[in-house]
């Protein structure tokens, strides 16, 4: 056998190795593929069901926004239309956040004076005083505000007993 023969051997034999090496990485190249591919199916997976979560608290913020609306009209047709003098006070302030017209025409005052006001200004000197120790007592101890008969004077100097 001569020299050509086994530089034939020796090369086919190379040629046979670097195959074996080649197919192996490409063995190990595959399983990592599929591996990262599982992985990236269950990623997927993941990111779908957040996002049925997402569309689903969205779908719900839509409709509490929609019930908040609902209910918002409501309490301004009821606030706007009934036949008691309505108002809301910011007691942190002292003023009146919003009247209905009824509490205007009791009053005499118009929507924009009144926002303007402490609402114990429009009190007598007793009621004033009775009011400011009834809510002294919610501020000491929580105690809820009963329903009294206070007296206010209107713009014309008239004197009216209303329940607060």
């Amino acid at each position: 056998m001569g020299l050509a023969a086994s530089n034939f051997i020796f090369l086919n034999a190379l040629a046979v190795i670097s195959v074996s090496v080649l197919v192996n990485g490409m063995r190990q190249s595959h399983e990592k593929e599929k591996q990262m591919s599982r992985s990236l199916e269950r990623e997927r997976l993941k990111l779908l069901e957040s996002q049925k979560q997402l569309e689903n608290e969205i779908q719900e913020h839509k409709h509490t926004e929609k019930a908040l609306s609902e209910s918002e009209k409501k309490y301004r047709h009821l606030f706007n239309n009934a036949p008691a003098g309505m108002y809301v006070i910011d007691f942190i302030r002292f003023r009146f956040v919003e009247v209905n017209d009824v509490l205007c025409v009791m009053s005499g005052y118009t929507q924009q004076e009144l926002v303007k006001m402490d609402p114990r200004s429009l009190l007598s000197d007793e009621s004033r005083h009775l009011f400011e120790k009834r809510f002294a007592e919610l501020q000491k101890d929580g105690s809820k505000i009963r329903e009294s008969e206070y007296e206010i004077i209107t713009r014309d100097g008239l004197k009216k007993f209303v329940l607060l």
